[in-house]
């Protein structure tokens, strides 16, 4: 996994890529219109069953960005 497919992968599954910008890895995807309650839910839902990891609340909270939340995921595997 590398920070161009996963910011693909994110933006596709979480419809990003029909925003108005251009999505990429320093977006901050929770200034994005569709961002939601229910979206971070799946978003870690599917963090937890593609890549094994599994984000708390609190990380979720301090995450800004795509590369942050890619870094996040890869530190997560290597532990």
């Amino acid at each position: 996994m590398d920070l161009k497919t996963f910011t693909a992968r994110v933006a596709v599954e979480f419809e990003f890529e029909n925003e108005d910008t251009n999505i990429g890895p320093s977006t901050e995807f929770k200034q994005l219109e569709s961002w939601s309650s229910m979206l971070a839910l799946i978003l870690i839902a599917t963090l937890n069953d593609e890549y094994g990891v599994l984000l708390s609340e609190s990380d979720l909270k301090t995450i800004e960005t795509i590369e942050q939340l890619y870094d996040k995921v890869v530190a997560s595997k290597s532990d």
